[in-house]
């Protein structure tokens, strides 16, 4: 019946949560770090309030909560005991929610659903689907099967969900992703989905912080390669044969001509064989990535994209995968008979440093600054870890509603045709809607246009406005319903 909760783990936390224990899952913190949570608490819920235009159900200052709050708080001696995102859930409760239609449910659950505390959706939409099965009305899944319900307002929603007579059979899809999987290159058209969802903040990297709060990751520093002076000798090359290309390019005679193709090839072999760091290259070769793009040295990685042995040994780890790479990466290029390896750096230096840090136990403090502009990468690994590791429905509801359905105008750029289609954007929906009975805002159902069928819409548009070329048109029509259908095609192999 619940296929979903098929460990212990979602079962004893929603025991210890509706009892009120506290043995397990659980914060401790101080009465001035309680003070900074729980303000944080408030910003979030009231900013979740104002998406959906119902920030005026908060009647009192956010003092006043706090007050009340710590009244309802368990203790242990000097500190506060709760579970995560429970400040989240009792503000909420304690706000003056509009109740007709259960919109007040939704406001609750769509908030522990985006803002990605795990633990507590788990336990709001078990009670929902026991809610569902005694064929109740309303429900956050009846909610969910609403058509664009992130971009309609608690009033708009209200009126939409009568007429959702029936939970959508998308909601119980289930998808099994294989873990330890490489998403760029296994499954390129989902991991280009993923890096949209994250580009326009469909999710945010918070959120992605809390669903991804069981995981590990992996910091390597890596210092004293050597290779400054290989590095160097490349770029005092390169500039060189630059150089020599400018200055036959002026010259018309058959002999600089040649000249010039040989030193064009020579540059282009150059490009091509040009050397790196050996730990780094090793490092980025397998998936490690850099925190941030100006911070040299500094690699991470999930723990659990590590093979399984390693997992507790990142010492065997280094010396057995990663620096054994990279002594191969420095024979090869030896071998490859390439001019700036000499002697002196024909052997490995490095200083390695490496550690594991619970993602849990991560701190993020900005000023004037959003969390999103840190690491995209970060991001982007810790959701599709999540994704391979959480063995649930939950993880699957996140595909379905952010990786499944792509907007189309994100995958827009700015030139002529993106341009017009932008324009147009309207246009095209009504004419998919009422040609084709196709919702532009659950995009993966354009899978089933065929190419006669482009065309004609294609014909339909160019009607109403034809500032475009016709092939141009054609041709980013049938780009966006391929994007669709590859993606189809991955999430499919994947699905239960």
């Amino acid at each position: 019946m619940f296929s979903f909760w098929n460990t212990a783990e979602p079962i004893l936390f929603i025991i210890q949560f509706a009892f009120g224990l506290r043995f397990k899952f659980h914060s401790k913190v101080t009465e001035s770090q309680y003070e900074n949570l729980a303000k944080s608490a408030f910003q979030e819920v009231k900013s979740h309030l104002i998406y959906f235009k119902a920030e005026d159900s908060i009647k009192a200052s956010e003092e006043m909560y706090f007050r009340h709050l710590k009244h309802e708080l368990k203790r242990s001696g000097e500190f506060y005991v709760f579970l995560e995102g429970e400040i989240h859930l009792k503000l909420l409760k304690k706000f003056h929610l509009e109740e007709i239609n259960r919109i007040n449910y939704f406001l609750i659950h769509s908030f522990f659903f985006i803002h990605g505390y795990n633990k507590i959706f788990k336990y709001l939409i078990f009670k929902e689907r026991i809610r569902k099965l005694l064929r109740k009305k309303y429900t956050f899944l009846h909610y969910l099967s609403i058509t664009g319900w992130r971009n309609l307002n608690a009033s708009e929603l209200v009126t939409k969900v009568k007429e959702i007579k029936k939970i959508k059979p998308l909601w119980n899809d289930r998808y099994l992703i294989p873990k330890n999987i490489n998403f760029a290159k296994d499954k390129p058209t989902i991991s280009k989905a993923i890096d949209n969802v994250l580009a326009k903040g469909k999710i945010s990297e918070k959120s992605i912080f809390n669903l991804a709060t069981s995981e590990k990751l992996v910091f390597i520093h890596k210092y004293g390669e050597g290779f400054s002076e290989v590095y160097n000798q490349q770029v005092e090359e390169r500039n060189k044969l630059k150089h020599q290309i400018e200055k036959y390019k002026t010259s018309k005679s058959k002999v600089t001509a040649r000249r010039l193709k040989i030193k064009k090839d020579k540059l282009s072999a150059l490009n091509t064989e040009w050397l790196k760091a050996p730990i780094g290259v090793s490092l980025e070769n397998y998936g490690f990535q850099k925190l941030f793009n100006k911070m040299e040295g500094v690699y991470v990685l999930p723990l659990s994209l590590l093979p399984e042995k390693y997992q507790n040994n990142i010492e065997a780890f280094l010396q057995e995968v990663v620096i054994q790479k990279a002594k191969n990466y420095i024979k090869d290029s030896i071998n490859n008979g390439n001019q700036f390896l000499s002697e002196e750096n024909k052997d490995l230096k490095y200083l390695i440093y490496s550690h594991i840090v619970p993602v849990h136990e991560i701190n993020i403090l900005t000023e004037k600054r959003n969390v999103e502009i840190s690491s995209p990468t970060l991001s982007r690994m810790l959701f599709t870890s999540y994704l391979a590791n959480e063995n649930s429905k939950v993880s699957s509801l996140y595909i379905n509603d952010v990786v499944r359905n792509v907007d189309v105008k994100t995958l827009l750029k700015n030139n002529k045709t993106d341009n017009y289609i932008k324009s147009n954007f309207d246009n095209l929906k009504i004419i998919l809607w009422e040609n084709h009975n196709i919702d532009i805002l659950k995009p993966f159902r354009l899978v089933g246009l065929l190419d006669n069928q482009i065309d004609d819409i294609t014909e339909t548009l160019l009607e109403i406005d034809n500032s475009i070329k016709k092939y141009l048109l054609r041709k980013k029509l049938k780009d966006i319903v391929s994007f669709y259908k590859k993606l189809n095609d991955e999430i499919n192999e994947i699905k239960k």
